[in-house]
């Protein structure tokens, strides 16, 4: 028996959503709107849980923007991954989380997320996430698309997190190859 992380549907492209629509009772049904950083940190913690992204939108009235990242590969192959692991979070301190998923080929995925109402700074280093301490680690960051400079497992991944929003890295060992 294998259990898996069910935390709900994804609320990802109900923007704009007009309380006018509703055809459940209104007294407990609301309308839920999220900013362009509150689906990406939505969309990012239920991949790195590794839980159904099952999704509660009308697909033909969803905005452009969460539709590419709903489809994103690189987020998409993170929810995914073939090692099956489910991700935790590895660290909790003021509005700050790092969220951690182990991957297939030493690969290991990262949400650095805000949950606090202004921009901050959320980090760590590879040695402190338990990942291998030998050699370089390359970040990826999913959403965006881009690499970025290598790691040393002593060094720090800190970034300024818009409020509610979240950063998605993939981390890689530099020496990996297939």
């Amino acid at each position: 028996l294998h259990c898996r992380n069910d935390p709900d549907q994804l609320l990802i492209g109900n923007t704009p959503c007009p309380e006018t629509n509703f055809t459940h009772n209104s007294r407990w049904m609301r309308c839920t709107s999220y900013t362009r950083d509150e689906e990406r940190s939505q969309l990012a913690i239920w991949s790195i849980i590794a839980a159904p992204l099952l999704m509660s939108v009308d697909i033909e009235k969803m905005p452009a923007a969460s539709k590419a990242d709903l489809l994103n590969p690189e987020v998409l192959a993170v929810n995914s991954d073939r090692l099956g692991r489910q991700g935790q979070r590895v660290l909790s301190d003021g509005g700050r989380q790092v969220w951690l998923r182990q991957l297939q080929n030493g690969d290991a995925a990262l949400a650095l997320h805000n949950s606090g109402d202004m921009a901050q700074r959320v980090g760590t280093t590879i040695s402190a996430l338990g990942l291998s301490a030998a050699g370089r680690w390359v970040p990826r960051n999913v959403f965006d698309r881009t690499s970025l400079a290598p790691v040393p497992a002593s060094g720090e991944l800190h970034f300024t997190v818009p409020p509610h929003g979240v950063v998605m890295l993939r981390l890689t060992p530099e020496d990996y190859e297939e």
